[in-house]
């Protein structure tokens, strides 16, 4: 009689065991579909901060809010680790979950990519991804994305070096070029980079004076200084050992053909274009500008107008969380009623307008509808106003990539 109570009890036991599990492998599963809601897509929200694990959050946090902006443009796989760079929301399917021990399981997901309107995307593949997960104090969290934390932290650590060598350059240029021009309140450089070889640059280098009128940097004095830079590494960051510049006059030209050697073409077609120089001008001064927190909105060379930085405020009291919906629509009116013909839309305007779309932590969308039937999205960014324009034709299933713009250059003065 007690062997036969025994058998059922250890057979209820063993029972309730394999049911334990099962529920477990169940509820892994619900859990990974969870955190799976906040994986980054084009942005970072600070909700998904209670759903990773605090490295793997702080690397994230590093490259989308604490980079500089034009990262975006040069590593975009930094921004969708899932979904295109097409407007598309992700659909999540998670497929198994196995754990390696109490704290670590991996999830196996199938990812398909969906419309706005629920239908999904017949044009991109199901695609497989791999969910790292880890449990802290009996929560599961996201500790890895395909692999992704080896590859941002590899990334931020490639950043970091790369500012240091253009901090030793600029600081170079500053103490030891600027010393010698009439010396304004402000000393500022602009780093045109032609090539890298180790710790060879070889650069197109401006040095500027300015003073501070109101909001406008106004130019005191300045020049170029095109050459070959030699850095040496030293601790955390790096200084300059020698610099060899291009001669004025006659021997200009022979002396760039020398110093550049093979990259004198790059040089060539850098130093001959002003669109080039001023862009670049325009940009390492608006970060400057932002880094430092200034109220400057203009830059001005002696005879010429004014030029608008690239900076994330509107308005003298503006700061960069300001941008509002109706700032969005305003700027995106704007370039819609510049860039398309609205003549036809006279006697029809239904045919052609601008309305707004759904609203992320992060972004604006707001669609344009031409007379033609197609769509033109754009993605307007709250904090910088970059905007990524995607152009869709539903009848057709056409979309393709149509560039970004700075929505600040169309908002009305």
């Amino acid at each position: 009689m007690n062997k036969k109570i025994l058998s059922i009890i250890l057979a209820l036991l063993i029972a309730g065991m394999v049911t334990s599990c099962s529920m477990s492998e169940e509820q892994l599963k619900e859990r990974a579909a969870e955190l799976c809601q906040y994986l980054p897509d084009h942005e970072l929200r600070e909700a998904s901060r209670d759903f990773m694990t605090a490295d793997f959050y702080a690397v994230l946090d590093t490259l989308f809010n604490h980079l500089p902006e034009h990262e975006a443009m040069d590593h975009e796989w930094l921004y969708y680790f899932v979904t295109g760079n097409g407007g598309t929301i992700a659909d999540y399917e998670v497929v198994s979950v196995e754990k390696s021990d109490d704290k670590h399981a991996i999830a196996t997901i199938k990812v398909r990519q969906k419309w706005e309107d629920g239908t999904f995307d017949e044009t991109t593949d199901i695609e497989e991804h791999l969910l790292a997960m880890e449990n802290e104090d009996g929560k599961w969290l996201i500790a890895d994305f395909d692999n992704h934390k080896a590859d941002c932290i590899r990334h931020i650590a490639q950043n970091r070096d790369e500012q240091a060598r253009r901090q030793a350059i600029g600081d170079y240029l500053v103490n030891e070029i600027g010393r010698h021009y009439q010396k304004g309140e402000l000393c500022l450089p602009t780093l045109m980079i032609v090539a890298e070889e180790g710790d060879s640059i070889w650069g197109d280098f401006w040095v500027d004076w300015y003073n501070q009128a109101g909001d406008t940097l106004k130019t005191v004095s300045g020049g170029n200084h095109a050459g070959l830079m030699l850095l040496k590494k030293q601790g955390s960051g790096y200084s300059v050992v020698s610099f060899e510049q291009t001669v004025d006059g006659a021997g200009n030209l022979p002396s760039a053909r020398r110093i550049f050697g093979k990259h004198f073409d790059i040089f060539q077609q850098m130093h001959s274009t002003d669109e080039v120089r001023n862009a670049i001008r325009r940009e390492q001064l608006s970060e400057y500008v932002k880094q430092k927190g200034l109220t400057i909105r203009y830059y001005q060379d002696y005879g010429w107008p004014a030029v608008a930085l690239e900076l994330c405020s509107f308005g003298s009291n503006t700061t960069k969380s300001e941008i509002t919906a109706e700032l969005a629509y305003e700027g995106v009116n704007n370039y819609c009623h510049k860039e398309y013909d609205w003549s036809v839309a006279e006697e029809n305007p239904d045919i052609m307008y601008v309305q707004m779309g759904e609203e992320t932590d992060s972004t604006y969308q707001v669609i344009f509808r031409s007379y033609t039937g197609a769509f033109v999205h754009f993605y307007v960014d709250k904090t910088s106003g970059t905007t990524r324009i995607v152009e869709k034709v539903p009848s057709l299933n056409v979309e393709e990539e149509a560039g970004t713009i700075n929505l600040f250059d169309y908002f009305e003065q």
